[in-house]
């Protein structure tokens, strides 16, 4: 009987969530996975999943996200770290629900200036992105309480960020910074800042 390959495990796991109406959908691979393992599309039948609130697709070989993915509206939860994404589809601004979004170790993606209707997240991760600066947008999600911009190659942080009052978990190591700013040392709400 000949192995069933990544794609159809993956038909056959969104089969049963919809089957049993579950709320959490877990197509992820471990870290290290052989690429063998990995899906490198989505199939259609997961945008019929209108109930999922927790989406994971992390370590996969993922380059295109379907703008189909706007039709998840309940989701709180969204992982695509560890993929090979380039860009994120504009119907991503739809998921006004969003809690938390995982872009990390994509190493060559752009974010959208739409991402900034996202107003609720309160945890983002871009690490591991490549970034230079971060995007403008980004100052309108001033809900955030983690924060995880390491593994890049910013020079500088905007003061922006300052006004960040909720931010609890900020991680800012393995970038290249020569000095850090004035501001963060006044900025006495965060319990977590990883630097080095």
């Amino acid at each position: 009987m000949p192995q069933k390959t990544p794609y159809q495990l993956a038909e056959e796991k969104i089969a049963e969530a919809r089957h049993t109406g579950a709320t959490e959908l877990d197509l992820s691979q471990k870290w290290g996975a052989e690429d063998s393992e990995k899906i490198t599309e989505l199939p259609d039948s997961l945008w019929n999943l209108t109930q999922l609130q927790t989406l994971n697709l992390s370590n996969n070989q993922l380059t295109v996200l379907p703008e189909a993915i706007g039709q998840l509206r309940q989701l709180l939860t969204l992982n695509l770290s560890g993929n090979e994404l380039t860009k994120l589809p504009e119907a991503l601004h739809r998921l006004t629900q969003l809690q938390a979004l995982y872009l990390g170790h994509n190493e060559n993606i752009t974010l959208p200036n739409r991402l900034a209707s996202l107003s609720r997240l309160t945890l983002l991760f871009i690490n591991k992105c490549q970034l230079t600066k971060l995007p403008d947008w980004l100052r309108h999600l001033s809900q955030l309480q983690k924060l995880d911009i390491s593994n890049n190659q910013l020079t500088n942080l905007p003061s922006w960020l300052a006004q960040f009052t909720r931010l609890r978990y900020f991680d800012i190591s393995l970038n290249n910074l020569t000095t850090l700013p004035d501001w963060l040392e006044r900025i006495t709400w965060l319990e977590d800042i990883c630097i080095s």
